[in-house]
């Protein structure tokens, strides 16, 4: 399994959201005898909501956005499912236009609905094909000529030209683009990419 996680919060209240979920997400996960990414960010909710009391409106309303996918090596299909975090794929044998597989617009936590309903995606991948999870702080960066965010069509179109290249290259490739763009500009959120390739 991989996630990509972002919770809300900053300083002490962002951190304590960090540890809860992370905690969380691997109790659930370890109990779960059947891997379904859907049924675990359901229980992670659960559990989220009960800890803080959003239930009576009375807790917190930190939550947090996530993509968790599932590799099965014998079927070899990825199960992904998402809380406000997509996952984009390309395929090796495509023309090097990318896949977006969009979550629920949910987030883990947050509120008091308990009815909350998590879709899953069953997606056969070939050796070669890649997919990467991702959190909002590189579209977020401001900076450029003009101080603007990058933004999510920007980031797309950059997967989409070094998605053919080794994975360690594009990490760097992608280090690079951030640290242009940002330029003098403050670093607004935390950041993480990650890319794997079957």
């Amino acid at each position: 399994m991989v996630a990509v996680a972002d919770c809300t919060g900053h300083g002490v209240p962002g951190a304590f959201m960090s540890v809860l979920c992370s905690s969380q997400l691997t109790a659930v996960s370890s109990e779960q005898k059947e891997v379904s990414p859907a049924t675990i960010l359901k229980r992670i909710d659960d559990g989220i909501r009960a800890q803080l009391h959003q239930d009576a409106n009375v807790g917190m309303r930190d939550s947090m956005d996530i993509a968790l996918c599932a590799w099965n090596e014998q079927t070899r299909t990825l199960t992904y499912s998402g809380a406000n975090r997509p996952i984009i794929l390309f395929r090796k044998s495509g023309d090097g236009n990318f896949e977006l597989i969009k979550p629920v617009k949910v987030s883990i936590g947050g509120d008091n609905d308990t009815n909350k309903q998590f879709v899953e995606h069953k997606i056969a991948l070939e050796h070669g094909d890649v997919f990467y999870l991702f959190s909002d702080g590189f579209a977020d960066q401001f900076g450029g000529p003009k101080g603007k965010k990058f933004k999510s069509n920007q980031f797309r179109n950059v997967l989409s030209q070094i998605a053919d290249q080794d994975i360690i290259a594009q990490g760097q490739q992608l280090a690079g683009i951030f640290d242009d763009w940002k330029g003098q500009f403050e670093q607004v959120d935390d950041i993480c990419v990650i890319g794997v390739r079957v």
